[in-house]
């Protein structure tokens, strides 16, 4: 599709003429001592794909490629601390507060935090481990390998799934 998802981010945000996003953390205060920190954020819900809606299904799907290690998944944003959870400054991590949901790179599990858990949310082995947890000098980070993780909801069975690379790592072990 030819439309433009919005994103929310500090960011320098690129969008590219093969309908990719190139975002890149280009602020010296998230680079020191623990690495680069951010948050990226739809402004709307994600769309239902074109091709599960020609099924008659309402799935949604997006995919991150990066260098170094993350947390990739859903969150909800419909209030406000909530919102303040996640972005510059934070150190928090998809999954940890609120209701959110993700898969970590640094030990492959699965992290989720219904409402109801506390900090830190409930934690699983869930999938293989990508990326590195310790930051990069930026001669090595032009070297690391780039991992791309798909995140997916299948909102007619109230689940998640995740890609690596490609390749299905599976559902998450809980239901929305």
């Amino acid at each position: 599709s030819d439309a433009i998802y919005e994103l929310s981010t500090r960011s320098a945000i690129t969008h590219l003429p093969d309908g990719k996003y190139r975002v890149v953390n280009n602020s010296m205060l998230r680079k020191f001592d623990k690495g680069t920190v951010d948050s990226i954020r739809g402004v709307q819900k994600l769309p239902v794909l074109s091709c599960a809606r020609a099924l008659q299904r309402n799935m949604s799907y997006y995919e991150v490629s990066l260098k170094g290690c993350g947390s990739v998944g859903l969150a909800s944003v419909s209030d406000a601390a909530t919102r303040n959870a996640y972005g510059f400054g934070s150190g928090e991590h998809v999954g940890w507060k609120g209701v959110s949901y993700a898969y970590h790179g640094n030990d492959g599990d699965f992290v989720f935090n219904d409402g109801a858990k506390p900090y830190g949310g409930e934690w699983g082995a869930f999938g293989p481990s990508w990326g590195r947890a310790t930051a990069l000098s930026d001669n090595q980070e032009d070297n690391a390998p780039m991992f791309t993780v798909g995140c997916g909801l299948d909102a007619d069975k109230h689940q998640i799934f995740f890609t690596l690379n490609g390749e299905m790592v599976g559902a998450a072990p809980t239901t929305l």
